[in-house]
């Protein structure tokens, strides 16, 4: 995945032109961000915020989340948490997802990178890719395979859902 930070003075003025730093980390199972080397507290070198920090996540096979309100900052080190609820993201529900027991995620299906999830994503990627496995746009649940799951688990009840991060 990668991580990229914006400084602005609200979430809805917090385009890629408020953007102070992006780099890649990873997201894991747990839905905690590391750096590559798995630590929790990722640097961004340089980075200057004068208003307030927004944090976007842009993940393989997702639409991209951006936080709904500024990260807290304590000393040096801003802290945000999507999942805890609705509000967490922008857009609310229409900008991430109640995964159950009220935990909040990113929406996937969207295996074209188009910030969409719509026809394309099936109708190019997974009739392409279904049946086959590896690294595959089309496997949106992430298992290393193409195959139903993807299309009816992830594709058929996000399909039509877009992103809320500013542009």
């Amino acid at each position: 995945m990668t991580g990229c930070i914006r400084d602005a003075a609200t979430v809805d003025v917090a385009t890629p032109g408020t953007s102070i730093g992006m780099q890649a980390a990873f997201l894991r199972n747990d839905g905690k961000i590391v750096d590559l080397t798995g630590n929790t507290i990722i640097i961004f070198e340089g980075a200057s915020v004068n208003d307030n920090l927004f944090v976007v996540i842009f993940s393989r096979n997702h639409i991209p989340v951006i936080s709904g309100n500024a990260a807290a900052q304590s000393g040096d080190v801003y802290t945000y948490n999507f999942s805890t609820g609705e509000n967490q993201a922008r857009g609310g529900a229409n900008g991430h997802k109640d995964l159950g027991s009220g935990v909040w995620g990113m929406f996937s299906g969207n295996s074209n990178g188009d910030f969409d999830v719509n026809d394309t994503d099936k109708d190019i990627n997974w009739m392409s890719e279904v049946g086959t496995s590896g690294y595959l746009s089309s496997d949106v649940n992430m298992d290393g395979q193409s195959n139903n799951r993807d299309k009816n688990d992830m594709w058929v009840p996000n399909k039509g859902k877009l992103s809320q991060v500013p542009q």
